[in-house]
């Protein structure tokens, strides 16, 4: 699971994601966490629109938003059945999240110790998330979003994670070549892309 991670600086996503600088939202928090708003990028139409979701994805059939506080993260092999998650899955609905680094707890001291994890040549990530269109009673529109999860238990890095005997989860890292499949390929090329990350790193906050 993922609860927390870091978005990064606006100018260094801009540059790293090639989006022109009005194509950003104007801010958002240095760390997000669920129900916090985070910067995101979905395909709409043949544009690449960045905005601002609620971390936490809201379905459309919802009684209120407070439903985004328990689905932060979607297990990858649930997402076709998983009443929460099929909609957004079955319509294509997936986007980017970027993140300088995320955020595990780490158990090997015999008690929690934030982690953060990140790309180990620096670079800013992308991770894999899907969004959702949910309307308030009151009428208003509410964009959200949570962040896809794979088994990780035999992973080098992410198995070393969460409390001992507690399944390994790990968020998916979307690199260069791999961006533009999960935006905007069919659900069989989105499913391969659901995987265990290379190239991370480590350190204790």
């Amino acid at each position: 699971m993922c609860t927390n991670y870091r978005p990064g600086a606006r100018d260094l996503l801009r540059a790293h994601l090639a989006l022109d600088e009005s194509a950003w939202p104007q801010a958002w928090p240095d760390e997000v966490w669920p129900t916090y708003l985070g910067p995101i990028l979905r395909q709409d139409g043949a544009v690449l629109r960045a905005e601002l979701g609620r971390f936490g994805l809201v379905p459309h059939w919802a009684k209120d938003a407070a439903f985004g506080r328990r689905t932060y993260n979607a297990r990858s092999e649930t997402l076709a059945e998983k009443p929460s998650f099929r909609d957004a899955w079955r319509r294509g609905q997936r986007c980017l999240v970027p993140a300088l680094w995320f955020c595990e707890p780490n158990w090997e001291s015999g008690q929690s110790v934030r982690w953060r994890i990140f790309d180990e040549g620096g670079e800013p990530l992308t991770l894999a998330g899907l969004w959702a269109r949910w309307r308030a009673p009151e009428g208003d529109w509410l964009t959200s979003y949570t962040l896809v999860t794979v088994n990780a238990d035999l992973h080098p890095l992410m198995r070393r994670f969460h409390r001992p005997g507690e399944e390994k989860r790990s968020v998916v890292v979307l690199r260069d070549g791999e961006r533009a499949a999960w935006l905007t390929g069919d659900l069989g090329q989105a499913q391969a892309l659901l995987k265990t990350p290379a190239g991370l790193d480590a350190a204790p906050l």
